[in-house]
């Protein structure tokens, strides 16, 4: 089973980006970078929700 990225992962990799936030291509790929990660995440939030702790697998 293939883990989703995080939302570090996907503020600051425009290929996440596109496929799991931005799938109607909204935010161009200048548009992107311009951005902080910091925007990005909290873009990301208003859409999703805060991101959730990950469980250890260890445990």
């Amino acid at each position: 089973m293939m883990k989703t990225p995080t939302r570090q992962e996907q503020a600051t990799n425009y290929e996440l980006w596109t496929e799991y936030v931005d799938a109607s291509g909204i935010y161009t790929k200048k548009k992107f970078y311009s951005m902080t990660v910091e925007e990005k995440v909290r873009i990301i939030e208003s859409i999703f929700g805060p991101e959730k702790p990950k469980e250890d697998a260890a445990e």
